[in-house]
């Protein structure tokens, strides 16, 4: 009745967000939310938290606890200075693998590797492993969005650096179409391809390790939760 009634309002229900249950308590509470609330418990080894969330993310993928979740982690790496314990690669790896089943964590995904990275301290190991990255995905379609992010750690150290998606190839090169502008006149065709779009002062103003603020839409902090203990 209810669906019948929001069709002639234009709207409609989500089948798969909306459950019928006698349980208020438990059906209260979205799934994901649950499963990380019983599992995240004693996650004091860094190693041990990134696997929680990378569990997290195999029975809830795409899921906003998820979202959270690497939020957190995120902040927990980058307040890290000075960490000799901390092995870099299994992380890497671990982060990676969520990165490549749950598209919608490419960003923070992203801003957690660009941190990471900063652990390795030779050039040509991080080089090599942005490699390995990109490889890793060219196995998926549509990966634009995270060539792009991936572009976003290494312009700073390696403005050439090729990366076979429209967006990417516009950083160096003004000249690159992003979308058939044919069917307009000569002048407006000009200006759209002609016209930088690329924001240079940005660039320089850049970090190569991805700020918060470029990736983290809402306060992860805007409710109350198991405080997670700190091993640095």
């Amino acid at each position: 009745m209810l669906t019948e009634v929001l069709i002639d309002l234009g709207m409609r229900l989500n089948a798969q967000k909306t459950i019928v249950s006698s349980d208020v308590i438990h059906s209260a509470v979205k799934a994901d939310k649950h499963y990380w609330m019983m599992a995240k418990r004693g996650t004091a080894n860094i190693q041990e938290h990134l696997f929680l969330i990378h569990n997290l993310s195999l029975h809830h993928p795409n899921s906003g606890s998820l979202s959270k979740a690497l939020d957190k982690f995120y902040n927990r790496v980058s307040a890290i200075e000075q960490y000799a314990d901390l092995s870099a690669l299994p992380l890497i790896s671990i982060v990676v693998d969520i990165a490549y089943k749950n598209p919608r964590s490419y960003s923070i995904c992203a801003a957690i590797l660009s941190r990471l990275l900063q652990f390795i301290n030779d050039e040509e190991e991080r080089k090599k492993i942005i490699n390995q990255v990109l490889n890793k995905f060219e196995k998926i379609p549509n990966t634009g969005h995270i060539k792009i992010w991936l572009q976003r750690i290494t312009v700073k150290s390696d403005r050439l650096k090729e990366y076979n998606e429209l967006l990417c190839t516009k950083v160096n090169d003004k000249s690159v179409n992003l979308w058939n502008s044919d069917w307009l006149n000569a002048d407006l065709q000009k200006l759209i391809s002609y016209e930088p779009i690329i924001d240079e002062e940005a660039l320089k103003a850049m970090d190569m390790v991805i700020a918060g603020n470029e990736v983290q839409m809402f306060s992860v902090d805007y409710d109350v939760e198991i405080e997670e203990p700190s091993d640095y």
